[in-house]
């Protein structure tokens, strides 16, 4: 098993439009994001202006006729309507990406505490 990001993409599509998403990020791709994020910190940060940035960090490509030949750059997505269906699903798998629910760890034991289980009468006595 590699320790790499994959370089896997999701198509979603809606009648004849498709958005190409990643369904991963690596570390530099990730840092790209906050780096943006934090060029805004001063500013109050909208829903919306993380949105943008988690799609420009995710797609990686879009076609279609209502894409009406933009390419793909920062001001296109930025154009994008976010009322429309197939954004709002892209925006929903951008933010799963980009914040993956994280899985507690299993396999560590390093920082697991060895103790023998006992019980109590109570009163602070061993049983």
């Amino acid at each position: 098993m590699s320790r790499f990001t994959p370089t896997t993409t999701v198509d979603l599509t809606d009648a004849e439009d498709t958005i190409t998403m990643r369904t991963g990020l690596t570390y530099g791709q990730r840092a790209d994001y906050a780096d943006a994020l934090m060029q805004i910190e001063g500013e109050y940060v909208t829903t919306y202006r993380r949105q943008l940035l988690m799609l420009e960090a995710t797609i990686e490509e879009w076609s279609g006729p209502s894409f009406d030949a933009m390419p793909l750059t920062p001001t296109s997505i930025a154009a994008l309507d976010a009322r429309d269906p197939l954004v709002q699903r892209a925006v929903a798998h951008a933010e799963a990406v980009i914040y993956p629910k994280a899985a507690p760890l299993t396999d560590d034991t390093s920082s697991t505490a060895s103790a023998t289980p006992s019980s109590s009468t109570g009163d602070g006595t061993p049983s």
